[in-house]
């Protein structure tokens, strides 16, 4: 369909950058403004790509949870989305129970040069740079 989310976002940012931006005169609402648009930006790279980040995350926790459960003896790993498409309400909360898990399998590494515990802070990097797109793009307009 026809604006798509996308289209809505980068409309609202042109209208607030172009129209609204220009008129504003009190130093306190300029800056709103502009956060409010960094917001926007920051919106629209996550609408285009944090369904795949979300999706690469769950399957490299739930592989580095499967691997080291039986030799660790961690808890179960938790279920997989049930819908081969999740919508992202649904990827988010299983992302939050594979964090969790992970969380509590560290927790039952002490060693931090195990070699569960150097897989875990690989993945976790990876996630942390599949985010940096919504973060990044959030900051290239006018700063606050």
């Amino acid at each position: 369909m026809h604006p798509g989310p996308l289209e809505v976002v980068a409309a609202a940012v042109t209208a607030l950058e172009d129209v609204v931006a220009p008129a504003v005169r009190d130093e306190h609402a300029e800056s709103t403004l502009r956060t409010a648009v960094q917001l926007l930006r920051s919106t629209r790279v996550r609408l285009e790509v944090e369904q795949q980040a979300l999706a690469e995350e769950c399957a490299e926790l739930r592989a580095l949870l499967e691997l080291w459960q039986v030799r660790l003896a961690l808890a179960a790993v938790p279920a997989p989305a049930a819908l081969r498409y999740p919508a992202r309400a649904e990827q988010a909360h299983e992302a939050a129970a594979l964090r969790s898990a992970l969380a509590a399998a560290i927790d039952a590494v002490p060693d931090p040069d195990h070699p569960f515990r150097v897989a875990a802070r690989d993945v976790v990097q990876r996630s942390v740079d599949r985010q940096q797109p919504w973060l990044v793009d959030a900051f290239t307009g006018p700063r606050r």
